[in-house]
């Protein structure tokens, strides 16, 4: 559409009288304005960080030179009162332009007198490194890739401003790039942080957030609470720096038990899907040698924590080697979690102690479905407080298998009620469908275990009411009644299919058991064994001795 309308370029002096000039010999038009000049407007002037009317836009233009010709130094600001005004415009306060093609020239840059040399040799590919930069940086004629007419210049202006290249923000919508070319876990990566928390700042609220593909360096604490009517668009791969002394004195507080979180994310309508395409890394190799097996250890971040949230979607998202809890839903309300998968695996003598696919906490309504985890600890657990909860579609590997607990650790009754598991599948793990507690107060009321298949499980069923601990455990006040074990299948690594040990101050009540068909990898018949069970005879399972106050929730060898 240009073709033949290039004319002589002209310049304008410090008041705004236009004319030829040697000081400028290329060739220029005014491109007409179409639905594509505009768009590329837009994205020009978002890009840069600027919520400025399309008014104060100037003509989009294309400039043209050929051999010896050039542009000298100058600048684009007018100095007399007459030409800053806004009847005439004012005073231009950003260009944005790009090579959009260049033939096999010698010269031919863009130089930037007082602009600061680059400091990394990866520059060379853009700007002259032959040059002695005493006289600025100049960039060279390169046009952009893959025939993307911006595509050069959005890779400079990455480089050298991040906090504006990388959240590119159009009305309230954020699109966040990687900082850093680099895939590796190196400290001297470009730490990502800044530019995420500028994206939530921006459009948490009414708003959408897209991470487009890469690798996303985190080296801080993520605090991200406040959100409302936010979608979250994650692509590429999440990696959680290895300093450990940082996140032992910085990792965010959950309250629960003296845990704390890397990344906290919480508001009222929240999605945040993965795509099947996003992966969290939590260096968690690190975390597993330096804990040494210890359980709990005070300032170990859990990867992301789902706080105060009030309707939120996490889906399709893919963790690996987490630095504690995989996830944990705290104080939080209708809750749908759907599509992960996670796997936590040493690869050292150290074990990966307390990497839980996830728990819940003072929540309600919660959905946990179309999971499969590889973990060192509870794969999913249902602790104090939670109503309501929902778990269907989980494959565990190496687990803890599905939890009631623990609760009751403090003076402040715990209460669990409403919780379906549903269509589960562990393997070699160390329960598979079971109720621990501390001898406290509370209650445990109206659980199903529903179709739960395993192989080589160390102890199926349980139930303590003095977790760990194992003393004080007839005194509890914590009641357990309502609980249905139907469809429980699988082989018992072991000759015991069921320990339960009920307080003697609160008997349980209302067991039920149906289709219990447990046996050991021989083929031999299990025990099972119960105590202080109120309708023992016509609970539906054959109890075969009683089962002791300090009987432990994994066996080291046939009872």
């Amino acid at each position: 559409m240009t073709k033949g309308t290039f004319s002589d370029s002209a310049t304008a002096d410090g008041t705004g009288s236009e004319g030829l000039r040697k000081t400028r010999t290329s060739q220029s038009t005014t491109v007409p304005q179409d639905e594509v000049v505009r768009c590329i407007e837009d994205r020009a002037l978002h890009f840069q960080g600027f919520d400025t009317p399309r008014t104060h836009l100037e003509p989009l233009q294309l400039v043209q030179y050929f051999k010896g010709q050039n542009y000298h130094f100058h600048t684009d600001w007018f100095s007399a009162a007459s030409q800053t005004t806004s009847e005439v415009g004012g005073n231009r306060l950003t260009s944005f332009f790009v090579y959009v093609e260049a033939g096999n020239v010698t010269g031919g840059g863009t130089n930037f007198p007082i602009l600061d040399a680059p400091k990394d040799d990866r520059w060379c590919e853009f700007v002259d490194c032959d040059e002695s930069f005493d006289n600025g940086v100049t960039f060279k004629p390169l046009p952009g890739n893959d025939n993307s007419d911006m595509k050069l210049l959005l890779q400079l202006l990455v480089l050298f401003q991040p906090a504006i290249a990388a959240v590119l923000q159009i009305g309230s919508a954020c699109t966040v790039t990687p900082l850093s070319s680099s895939s590796t876990r190196s400290l001297e990566a470009t730490d990502d942080t800044p530019q995420i928390l500028d994206a939530f700042k921006k459009c948490g609220k009414d708003g959408s957030i897209e991470f487009t593909g890469g690798t996303y360096h985190i080296g801080q604490v993520m605090d991200t609470i406040d959100l409302r009517n936010c979608d979250i668009s994650l692509h590429g791969t999440f990696i959680w720096s290895t300093d450990i002394k940082y996140w032992l004195s910085h990792s965010i507080s959950v309250t629960y038990a003296g845990r704390s979180t890397a990344w906290r994310i919480g508001g009222t309508n929240i999605t945040m899907r993965g795509h099947g395409d996003a992966l969290f890394d939590g260096n968690g190799q690190l975390w597993y040698d330096q804990n040494k097996n210890a359980g709990n250890q005070d300032g170990r971040p859990i990867s992301l924590t789902i706080w105060k949230a009030t309707n939120i979607l996490v889906d399709g998202i893919t963790w690996r080697q987490p630095q504690f809890w995989h996830t944990f839903v705290a104080h939080s309300q209708n809750v749908t979690m759907t599509n992960l998968d996670m796997s936590a695996i040493s690869n050292s003598q150290w074990k990966t102690v307390n990497t839980d696919g996830t728990d819940t906490w003072n929540s309600r309504d919660v959905v946990i479905s179309n999971w499969t985890v590889t973990c060192g600890d509870d794969c999913i657990s249902v602790k104090g407080n939670s109503t309501n909860v929902r778990v269907s579609n989980v494959v565990c590997h190496e687990s803890g298998g599905m939890v009631i607990g623990s609760m009751g650790s403090t003076s402040q009754p715990d209460f669990v009620d409403d919780v379906v598991f549903e269509n589960i599948t562990l393997t070699h793990s160390s329960n598979a469908a079971w109720i621990k507690t501390y001898p406290g107060q509370g209650h445990v009321r109206n659980v199903l275990f529903k179709d739960i298949r395993f192989t080589d499980v160390n102890q199926p069923i349980y139930i303590s009411p003095c977790i760990y601990s194992y003393k004080n455990c007839d005194s509890s006040r914590l009641q357990i009644s309502n609980v249905r074990w139907e469809n429980i299948v699988g082989t018992a690594r072991y000759n015991v299919g069921a320990g339960m040990h009920c307080s003697a101050a609160a008997k349980c009540q209302n067991l039920t058991f149906s289709g219990i068909d447990i046996k050991q990898k021989s083929g031999a018949a299990v025990e099972y064994l119960c105590s202080n069970i109120e309708n023992e005879k016509t609970s539906g399972l054959t109890c075969t001795g009683s089962c002791p106050a300090n009987w432990e929730q994994q066996m080291s060898g046939p009872h």
